[in-house]
């Protein structure tokens, strides 16, 4: 119905109808060297990666890998999924399949075995895609197309505790049986299909868009061959309304509303959907798409679109990847306002092995390039690279943990004079040259050429890549400041032990100049390497994450936490003392061993993590002390410094204040000296407060106690 007059022509002529069956017949040599050469690259690939798995030395994408190493260790602990004890939604396959690697004794072994796991589970993806194009190209064009997703840059994943690695198989498992079913649409052919759909959803949610894509590979299946009726999927229509009627049923037999929140993904439904703005962020995934895959493969599938086909198999490709990559890319357009802001390829790069094989279909076709879809094909996605705002989009939020595929060009934009300019030249130039290749160049130069340099383009980026997110592992390590053993809690209070982490965000000063993520990286990772950090009690400002905590309060008459979890560990912030044994210390956390009930014994606010303050600082203290000792240092120009000990009361706020003084200390401290102003404090609760005049503000602030006598 679509296919231009060439390409009509070569059809009738039988010309790459079905390649690999009449290899298949004649018994060529392919058939089997084909498979073997992409099982050798497969094993070489998987080797790799588990080596790069291992320069990954931890978790970094927060709160994400947490989340799934939690639902991983609590099914292999419990058979349920929870996250911090409670039950969570959102993904069942992923931690079922990582879940032997926590029967490991050590979490530095589970932490190996899982991102081993991980390059089994992406180098999976490799055996669909060579079964499904084996259906309409020879083997070694299959081969060749399944090889090209395996040199993917994104599938550096496998370093990390993501979802993606499960998905991506499952994602075109459930492509390949959908075409399957459009190729033949039996009854069992479209439960195969919806099973594996069920099966990529169970990994991961967002599969569930391949419900939106069946419908609509029907239809562009149909527009490649009119004899195709949708009324010939009715099986489908029937079994997804069976189980959508079976929920609902379910939820309000439980007592259940029937459309609920949408749990860890609650934050989408509050989301300003700006029309504008959706579709500006659509045309950068796009564009952003066509980078990644090296621009020829989307004009590929385009040209094979506009070509028809009159071969079953060809059509069923056609459709679902057409449909694929046109629902991804509006997933990753319409997620780009979710925060962080900014690309989504991790939303759309599931379609990039289907495209690769896309890219394979149109050399089999022999390279038709009829001139008007040619053009189109090739003019659209070079606009849409040249119309990436590079710079813009490196400074996103979401940049590094999303926009796999502009990382490489990032990199570049750091070491070329001009920066992300210039880097953005040389993108466009890089564009027209492969359209120009693709397009004009001789079918004997062309043909073997696109997939040699496209295998080049992809290993060229996915070694910036991988240097980037190895760097970027070694930051957040560096950042939690754990020191080795990053299971230290553990090393005190043994892995069965129950410990806590009290969360006193709501009193530092941190939280108030908008720095949350650095100070929480510390909590995360020790909770990701100790499996004794069981649970989160806050007071006050809760945790930037979906992740449950136990909401709690201060009693500042008694410095009592209500209500207080049994634990016989708690983990708090240096500059906050619970009552207790303390054990151990990092640069941000200390170790107490807890004298119930849950209390403080101490708070310092006012002051950094790094131990400066502003021009007040205080100190509060509800257990027996001795002679207090202020200890300020640091400051640029000279300051004045009053110090004062009095009763903790009660403002109307319901925050602390400083009640009757019972000792006062002043000094005059000069740039390059320090001064120690000594304090006799009332009987606890007390509080100390330090003031500093405007020369004072960065001065470094500490708080100690001598015996009494």
């Amino acid at each position: 119905m679509l296919a231009s007059a060439p390409m009509r022509t070569a059809l009738e002529r039988g010309a790459s109808t079905l390649p690999a069956r009449r290899a298949l017949r004649e018994g060529r040599p392919g058939v089997l060297a084909a498979p073997l050469a992409l099982g050798v690259l497969a094993a070489l690939g998987l080797g790799a990666r588990i080596w790069f798995g291992e320069q990954i030395v931890t978790p970094f994408i927060l709160v994400d890998e947490l989340i799934h190493s939690q639902l991983a260790e609590s099914f292999a602990e419990t058979g349920r999924f929870a996250v911090r004890g409670e039950p969570i939604t959102v993904t069942f396959l992923y931690p079922l399949l990582l879940a032997p690697a926590w029967l490991a004794d050590s979490m530095e072994s589970t932490y190996s075995l899982a991102k081993a796991l991980n390059a089994v589970l992406m180098t999976l993806t490799a055996i669909p895609l060579y079964l499904w194009g084996r259906r309409f190209l020879t083997p070694a064009a299959a081969a060749i197309g399944a090889g090209l997703a395996l040199l993917m840059p994104t599938l550096v994943l496998t370093g990390t505790l993501m979802q993606e690695n499960a998905a991506l198989p499952t994602f075109v498992l459930a492509a390949f049986t959908i075409a399957l079913a459009l190729e033949r649409p039996t009854t069992a052919r479209q439960l195969i299909a919806l099973a594996a759909i069920a099966l990529a959803s169970a990994t991961r949610v967002q599969a569930l868009l391949l419900l939106a894509i069946l419908p609509t590979a029907v239809g562009v299946n149909w527009l490649l061959d009119c004899s195709s009726r949708f009324r010939r999927f009715w099986p489908s229509a029937a079994a997804v309304a069976a189980a959508l009627a079976g929920y609902g049923v379910l939820r309000l037999a439980r007592g259940e509303p029937l459309f609920d929140s949408l749990g860890v993904y609650h934050a989408v439904e509050d989301t300003d959907y700006a029309v504008g703005e959706t579709a500006r962020w659509l045309a950068y995934n796009a564009g952003e798409l066509a980078l990644s895959v090296g621009l020829v493969p989307l004009a590929a599938l385009a040209i094979c679109l506009a070509g028809g086909s009159r071969d079953r198999a060809e059509q069923a490709f056609l459709s679902v990847a057409a449909a694929s990559t046109l629902w991804l890319v509006l997933l990753a357009g319409v997620s780009a306002s979710w925060n962080p802001v900014g690309i989504k390829e991790r939303y759309a790069f599931y379609c990039a092995p289907l495209l690769f094989l896309a890219l394979l279909l149109w050399i089999a076709r022999e390279l038709p390039r009829p001139p008007l879809p040619t053009g189109l094909a090739f003019a659209v996605p070079v606009l849409l690279i040249a119309a990436l705002p590079l710079q813009r989009l490196f400074e996103s939020p979401s940049f590094l943990g999303n926009a796999f595929g502009l990382v490489p060009f990032w990199r570049l934009s750091l070491a070329v004079p001009g920066g992300a300019d210039t880097v953005k030249g040389l993108v466009v130039a890089g564009a027209l040259a492969a359209a120009i290749l693709a397009a004009l160049a001789p079918r004997r130069v062309a043909a073997p050429a696109l997939p040699a340099l496209l295998a080049v383009f992809l290993v060229a980026c996915s070694a910036p890549l991988f240097a980037s997110l190895a760097r970027q592992s070694r930051a957040v390590r560096d950042l939690a400041g754990l020191g080795e053993p990053m299971s230290w809690v553990e090393a005190f209070s043994g892995p069965d032990a129950e410990a806590v982490f009290v969360s006193t965000a709501g009193f530092e000063p941190d939280t108030r100049i908008g720095s949350e993520w650095e100070r929480w990286v510390p909590v995360w990772q020790t909770e990701l390497w100790n499996r004794s950090l069981r649970g989160v009690v806050t007071l006050g400002t809760p945790e930037p994450s979906p992740l449950h905590g136990i909401a709690a309060r201060l009693d500042w008459a008694t410095g009592r936490i209500r209500p207080a979890p049994r634990a016989s560990f708690a983990v708090i912030d240096r500059r906050f003392e619970v009552v207790g044994t303390p054990l151990a210390r990092t640069e941000q956390l200390a170790l107490h061993r807890v004298q119930e009930p849950l209390r403080l014994a101490s708070a310092t606010e006012g002051v950094y993590r790094d131990g400066t303050t502003g021009t007040l600082a205080a100190y509060d203290r509800w257990s027996e002390s001795g002679r207090a000792v202020v200890h300020v240092s640091g400051t640029v120009a000279p300051a004045t410094v009053t110090a004062a000990a009095g009763r903790l009361e009660l403002a109307e706020s319901g925050l602390a204040r400083l009640g009757a003084v019972s000792s006062t200390k002043s000094a005059t401290l000069e740039p390059g000296n320090s001064v120690a102003l000594r304090l006799d404090p009332p009987p606890p609760p007390f509080r100390i407060e330090l003031r500093l005049s405007d020369g004072g503000r960065g001065a470094r602030v500490s708080f100690r106690f001598l015996a009494r006598g």
